[in-house]
Formats: C-alpha cells, sequence, structure tokens
C-alpha cells in the first residue's frame, strides 16, 4: 500500500473547499466564509492552498457552511492523486549522463526514446 502525501493532500482538500465555495449559489467569497467561521480570510486562503491544514472542526464549520456533506472535501481513500510516487510528481531521467528533473507527463515521452 502505497503511503499518503501529506503536501497532496491538503492540496486536494483545499481545492474541494474552494469548489465548493465557489459553486455556492449566491457565491461566497473567501471573506464571507471566513467571517461565518470565525477566522481570518488568509486562513481559507492558505487552506484552499494547501499550505495550512484544516482541523476537523473547520472541516465540518466549512462543510455545515456550504451545506456540502463532510466526505465531499476529502478525496477518496484511494484516490492515486494524494499518493506519494504518482503521476503529478516532479520525475528524475537520466539522459546521457547528466541527470536532470521534467514533469512526469513529460518522463514517458524520454522513456520511449
Amino acid at each position: 500500500m502505497q503511503k499518503v502525501s501529506r503536501t497532496k493532500l491538503y492540496t486536494a482538500v483545499g481545492s474541494r473547499i474552494r469548489d465548493a465555495r465557489e459553486s455556492k449559489v449566491p457565491r461566497l467569497t473567501q471573506e464571507d466564509l471566513a467571517g461565518r467561521l470565525k477566522v481570518e480570510r488568509t486562513s481559507i486562503t492558505n487552506i484552499e492552498n494547501g499550505t495550512q491544514r484544516a482541523t476537523l472542526l473547520l472541516l465540518y464549520g466549512v462543510a455545515q457552511e456550504l451545506q456540502v456533506p463532510l466526505t465531499s472535501l476529502l478525496p477518496d481513500l484511494g484516490d492515486p492523486t494524494i499518493l506519494e510516487g504518482s503521476v503529478s510528481e516532479v520525475a528524475e531521467i537520466v539522459v546521457g549522463k547528466q541527470k536532470k528533473t521534467v514533469p512526469a507527463p513529460v518522463k514517458s515521452v524520454f522513456d520511449k526514446v
């Protein structure tokens, strides 16, 4: 079983919060959501960007305010986008004697050469 990447997990949660907030009618701003949750707008910004960890209590509050199931804010257990070593990570390849870092999708192009 592959390990979950903390960075990818929090980024995925933040993206789901942003998507839910932006699809709410009427649309909620980060400022609106922050006010309802009694946190700073910068906290909402950081959580949506995956740079700040949301507590379970805050996630519960977000789900209540956005009127979405709490589980809709979390990626599925088997979601490959949150696993360490998944395609979205940067891959290292060797070209000749030089080691270069390229995005993983490009790696497949080089592998076929």
